[in-house]
């Protein structure tokens, strides 16, 4: 149902799992529920035309109007994932507060739209209020969206490394102390130690990567069109999933690490 509701006006919702809020589905439901309406509403034969005219343009206005209060949810939902980053230094502090800004401006198009919705008499100006909410959404919406997503796959990746590597220390520390108490000796996980290490490293270094390519980028209309000009080269959202690969295997080498010190105390 939900993907009738996107293919209905073409949309392309680009929020990723992690903005999939419990409200958000909740209105996408609505919205789904709403465009799926239109048709019951075209296949009811009890109605004449004069009155199927009507309760469509009613029921094409209601279905417009939940996609608007959908893309509102969205870009409130986008500030509140702004907001939350923090620990960042000026410069990162000031694109911060431009890419909200860049959300602020939307406001306007957001008053059009709804004006425009109120003063449709007809289905021909309701489906035309569609294609340019969608052409809307495709030239000035959703590369503010993208950028917004990658300033937060980059930085909020920040402090999942950050727990990592303290984890990592941890574990160094607690191997130290039964080292002195007699129960393992460090070679027998030195191996493991590097491997876990090494990967935290890589994976800090392919998340400054993104930041550079990020940050180089900020400027950009478009970062997809940015992205398309250096062909194949690395972008911000696969440097950050190969950062996050790194980071899961290095959780996986500590579980590692805990089996072999439980099956050593055991002996």
């Amino acid at each position: 149902m939900v993907s009738a509701c996107l293919a209905f006006l073409g949309f392309l919702f680009i929020l990723p799992s992690a903005y999939a809020e419990e409200n958000l589905q909740s209105m996408l439901k609505e919205v789904a529920e709403k465009v799926g309406a239109i048709e019951d509403v075209k296949n009811n034969l009890s109605l004449n035309e004069e009155d199927k005219k009507t309760k469509e343009l009613q029921t094409r206005k209601d279905a417009l109007s939940k996609i608007f209060d959908l893309t509102l949810l969205e870009d409130n939902d986008l500030k509140k994932k702004l907001a939350g980053i923090k620990n960042l230094n000026e410069s990162e502090k000031k694109i911060k507060i431009n890419l909200i800004a860049n959300l602020e401006e939307n406001g306007n198009a957001y008053s059009e739209m709804k004006s425009r919705l109120k003063e449709a008499n007809s289905i021909a100006a309701v489906k035309q209020l569609a294609i340019d909410f969608k052409n809307w959404r495709n030239l000035v919406y959703n590369p503010k969206v993208e950028k917004i997503i990658y300033f937060t796959l980059v930085f909020q990746q920040k402090k999942t490394l950050d727990t990592a590597q303290q984890r990592l220390e941890k574990i160094k520390l607690d191997l130290e102390k039964l080292e002195g108490a007699k129960l393992i000796k460090m070679e027998e996980t030195a191996n493991l130690l590097n491997k876990a290490g090494n990967g935290l490293s890589r994976a800090n270094e392919l998340n400054k990567q993104a930041e550079l390519i990020f940050l180089k980028n900020i400027n950009e209309d478009d970062l997809r069109q940015n992205d398309a000009q250096i062909e194949e080269a690395a972008t911000p959202k696969t440097l950050v999933e190969e950062s996050l690969k790194e980071i899961k295997n290095a959780y996986k080498i500590f579980i590692d690490i805990g089996n072999l010190v439980k099956a050593k105390i055991a002996k």
